[in-house]
């Protein structure tokens, strides 16, 4: 074991450390380094989730929070300088656009050995998306303009995220692709009362229920998977949709559920106190999204055996091969969505073969075992510069 101070010191800024992406991969790859060679911590420029926290902590992993006050916040530059000089960090590791801009001046001023930023979805279509045209492609400037001088490497976490990359001019020799993987360790299945949770649910076990995980935005498509469950109880009665999550979209998808008369069939979680629950709950799991990156949940689900659909968007090709581990369908497709939930409704065999198959592709290129491999390589080149 190498000394303290021999270790390579990996600062991971996010802009709010929780549960969720961001904050769910990095808590998984500073929880999987090799901690007699790297020394993680990670910094938060919102107020950090409790959980997040506390699991940081079990797994002995120092966090750093402050409250950023605005985007426009000039003094956090001055606040990250100091913890990086403070904390002696060799690697700066920026996940999310004002770590991106912030993080890397900061890391400059500072004088780290290597910055680098993990590109979390496509930004031709995830940033405009959110922010809309002409906000998206002044950010996507400044993600240019600081690439140029302020990062050294920037990972791409599929090879649709690297191709939008490229599409705007950033430079390929920086560019790498590195999945983020998920700790198969964190998602077996436990002594679950399933029957219990169903009827917390309101649920029965004859029914067949059709899940998805989402923060309720609009490109996470939900309106979509209400629209299509619509279509899917019309022929089969007994079938449920659950739906988990919170965000600024809720009332009106509640308030389409009750125009579509689906009060009894959908039902709204805030969030389960173990995620690994709700796969346990899932006959199927759906993502219905606009626009994604490399999605969790659909790892998560794979790894746990449940059968998924999804929208063919962003780095989901690279994880679902069609009708083979999964079934891909166009976005905003009710009519799509719903044939497909059906056509696995209808064919237990179809289904346990997918969930076989992709559980194979889960091994072979979506471990937290692979992505950390791949980290602890480019923190070391870095820190050798």
């Amino acid at each position: 074991m190498e000394k303290e101070s021999e270790k390579i010191k990996i600062l991971f800024l996010l802009p709010t450390l929780n549960i969720v992406s961001p904050g769910r991969g990095v808590l998984n790859l500073t929880k999987s380094l090799d901690r007699s060679k790297f020394n993680p911590v990670i910094c938060s420029m919102r107020k950090a989730d409790s959980l997040a926290k506390e699991e940081a902590k079990r797994e002995d992993v120092k966090v750093i929070e402050f409250n950023m006050l605005s985007i426009f916040d000039l003094s956090v530059i001055w606040k990250l300088s100091r913890i990086i000089r403070g904390e002696k960090i060799d690697i700066l590791h920026n996940f999310g656009f004002r770590p991106e801009i912030y993080g890397s001046l900061a890391g400059r001023i500072a004088k780290c050995k290597g910055i680098l930023a993990t590109v979390l979805h496509n930004p031709t279509e995830d940033i405009p998306l959110d922010y809309g045209k002409l906000v998206g492609g002044i950010m996507n400037f400044f993600r240019w303009l600081f690439s140029l001088f302020g990062e050294d490497i920037m990972v791409a976490i599929s090879k649709d995220a690297k191709e939008g990359l490229l599409s705007l001019r950033f430079p390929e020799s920086k560019i790498r692709v590195i999945y983020s993987g998920i700790d198969k360790q964190s998602f077996k299945k436990n002594n679950l009362d399933r029957k219990k949770l169903l009827e917390r649910l309101g649920l029965q076990s004859n029914n067949f229920i059709i899940g998805t995980l989402a923060n309720l935005k609009p490109r996470k498509g939900v309106s979509t998977f209400i629209n299509a469950a619509k279509i899917i109880v019309q022929d089969y009665p007994k079938a449920r949709f659950l739906i988990i999550g919170r965000g600024p979209l809720k009332n009106n998808l509640e308030n389409q559920v009750k125009s579509l008369k689906l009060q009894n069939q959908v039902i709204f979680c805030d969030y389960v106190e173990n995620i690994t629950d709700a796969y346990q709950v899932f006959n199927l799991m759906v993502l219905p999204s606009l626009t994604e990156g490399l999605p969790a949940v659909l790892l998560e689900a794979m790894a746990f055996g449940v059968p998924v659909v999804a929208t063919s968007v962003g780095g989901v090709p690279e994880i679902i091969e069609d009708g083979v581990s999964g079934i891909l369908i166009p976005p905003k497709n009710p009519q799509a969505l719903a044939e497909a939930a059906v056509k696995i409704y209808k064919n237990a065999k179809l289904s346990s073969e997918m969930t076989k198959n992709a559980h194979i592709r889960l091994e072979k290129y979506f471990t937290i075992d692979e992505t950390v491999r791949q980290y602890e390589k480019l923190y070391k080149e870095l820190s050798e510069k």
